[in-house]
Order: structure tokens, then sequence, then C-alpha cells
């Protein structure tokens, strides 16, 4: 494994004007220890511009299969909640395995039906994988997009950038904790792509999450995952930690709160005054984008699904409860749980492949 800087601010120089770029560049030029395994990506060095979409480049050439992402800002998680999103990663390896999602609400009611369509579906297909391990599914119906028709019928999307918990339903994994096959990012750099990129490049909130997302869902037809960012711990007279089997039967109970740094990135939100025209700005982006290609994928399944934390209301909407996991409650760590089976199948070689 390796740690890759994306630096777009110029050249290398540019880095020992500063005394933490001087620590990195020394990082840099190590051979051997913790300098052995970070380096730094200069994009000017490969003819590149500054543009958020350089971190996807394949000149990067990453040495291992997942690469993770994050941004300069955060937000940041635990080791613990990124090597669960890894280890959901090397069962959905095709996919984008993300931990902050948005999730984006359609305008009109054939779109919202034909997503809960959709979305149901997903689930069903999920769960035939844990009750018939491996059964063939792929002859069987599949998920479909769902149609936007921007000039016939004046459909629109709308970002929903407030909604960060529910994980189910979300199309657009912001890039902080992140994982994505390193085999996407020549598909995410082709040629064909090229008005695609420009745009981010030239567009105020430069929207390279939001079209990574939707390029990677119309490149494999299936919607993101996304893994629990942060494990509920709680504590019985502030000493023992509660599993969520011994929830019910706790007498004193301090559950400890979302950590801030992980709700959201922090230069973003510094200023809240900018908040809603930021907003507009990205769903402007997000429709152009989803207009370019004419659909959008009916969203993820929960990484609840499957434990006891999975609801569904009389409306059958899935979400969360509580809305993150307990460490006992991840499905693919339990025996006959969801997908916990399934990297023992699918990864048997030393080296794991994209489909």
């Amino acid at each position: 494994a390796e740690v890759v800087l994306v630096w777009n601010g110029g050249s290398m120089k540019e880095l020992e004007d500063d005394n933490t770029g001087k620590d990195l560049i020394r990082l840099h030029n190590m051979k051997e220890g913790p300098g052995g395994k970070f380096r730094i990506f200069v994009s000017e060095e490969h003819g590149l511009p500054n543009n958020l979409m350089n971190r996807y480049h394949p000149a990067i050439a990453p040495k291992t299969e997942a690469v993770l992402f994050f941004d300069d800002d955060g937000p940041w998680y635990s080791a613990d909640a990124v090597c669960e999103g890894f280890e959901l990663w090397r069962r959905n390896s095709d996919v984008q395995v993300g931990a902050m999602m948005r999730r984006i609400d359609f305008s009109s009611q054939r779109q919202q039906e034909e997503q809960f369509k959709q979305h149901q579906m997903s689930i069903k297909i999920a769960e035939q994988e844990r009750n018939f391990l491996f059964a063939d599914v792929s002859s069987s119906e599949q998920p479909q997009h769902i149609a936007n028709c921007q000039a016939n019928a004046g459909e629109y999307v709308e970002y929903n950038y407030r909604e960060t918990t529910n994980p189910f339903l979300a199309q657009v994994a912001l890039p902080s904790g992140s994982f994505v096959h390193r085999d996407f990012l020549c598909f995410l750099w082709h040629p064909a792509l090229e008005q695609i990129r420009k745009y981010i490049l030239d567009h105020p909130t430069h929207p390279d999450d939001i079209s990574v997302s939707i390029i990677l869902s119309q490149l494999t037809g299936k919607s993101p995952r996304v893994y629990s960012r942060f494990f509920h711990k709680i504590k019985r007279d502030g000493k023992n930690i509660v599993t969520r089997k011994q929830f019910n039967n706790r007498d004193v109970i301090n559950n400890v709160k979302t950590p801030e740094s992980t709700m959201h990135r922090r230069l973003l939100w510094q200023d809240q005054s900018s908040i809603h025209v930021w907003a507009n700005l990205r769903e402007e982006a997000l429709n152009m984008v989803v207009g370019y290609f004419g659909s959008v994928s009916p969203g993820s399944i929960g990484f609840c699904l499957g434990a006891e934390a999975h609801e569904k209301n009389a409306e059958g909407i899935n979400y969360c409860k509580p809305k993150f996991l307990f460490p006992d409650d991840i499905p693919w760590k339990k025996s006959g749980g969801l997908e916990n089976s399934r990297c023992e199948s699918v990864f048997n070689s030393s080296s794991s492949s994209l489909f």
C-alpha cells in the first residue's frame, strides 16, 4: 500500500516555500521507511492543469487495486470505519463504495414510483445472494436506471445535500472515504468524456464527485454502495462498552455523538451564508450531468440491510435505526450475514479482478 498526494498547485518547487511542503518532499524522496510508502504526483509534470479530476488520472498508476480517496479538508473517518469500507469494497469491487453519500431527489411522480420499484428490486437481489449463495441472478430481471426526460417532460433532479445519514437511495459518493477500483481510472479519463471533464474544470463548484458517481453508475449499470462511516459506542456508567445486543438491557446510557468532523467538509461549511448559493450551483451541475446521460441509478442499498438496524416504515421506505452501525452489527462480518461469504468465493486468488 502507499499514500499518493496529488499536487495541483504548480511545480514541486512551490512546496519548498512551506515547512509542511518541505516535510512532504523529504518523505517523497525517501526510499525506505515511511517515505517508501509516500509519493507526490505533480499534475504539472504530466501536462495537467489544476483540476480535481487529476486525482482519478490513470497516470498515477496506483500499486493497489483498491484506491481510497480523501479531500485535503476531510471529512476524516476512523481506521476501523475505513477498514470495514474496504471489506465491503472487496465484495463489491465493480462499483464505487462511499462513506458520505448524497441523494438525488426526483421531481415527477413517475420517476419517484419507478425509483421505488427499481430500488426494491435491488434489495431483493441482495437478499437472494444471501439466501442462495451465488444463485444465478444474472439472467433474471435487473434494476434499471430511472430516465430523466428534461426536454420532453420537464423533469429535473434535486441535489439533497442535507440528508447525509440515510444510506439507502443515494447515488452520489463524496470523495472522502470512497473506494474505486483502479481499472475505472482509464474510463474516467477516456476521450469520449472530454466534455464532462471540461465542464468540471469550468463550473464554479468543479463537480468531480457528482460526475464520477454518475459516470461509474452508467458504466456498471449499478448504484454505489455505502459503508457506516461511524460506529455507535454506548457506555454503561461511563465505563463498559455496550454492544447492540445489550442495548435494551442497559441502566445508564451515554451515547457518543457523531463527531462533527465526520459530517461534512471543513472548509466548505465555514461560511453558512453561502451554503444555499453553493447548493443551487451544485444542483445546476447535477442536472447538467444527469441530462447528459439521461438517466440515474435507483440508489444504494444501505449498510444495515441484513442487520438488526434495518427498518422499514409503513410506506415501504428503508432506513437504519440507529443511523450508524454498532461494531457487532456489520452484516458481512457475521456468519450467514449478507455478503459474508461473498469475498471468499470471489477473491480466491492472490490478485483480485474487477469483474
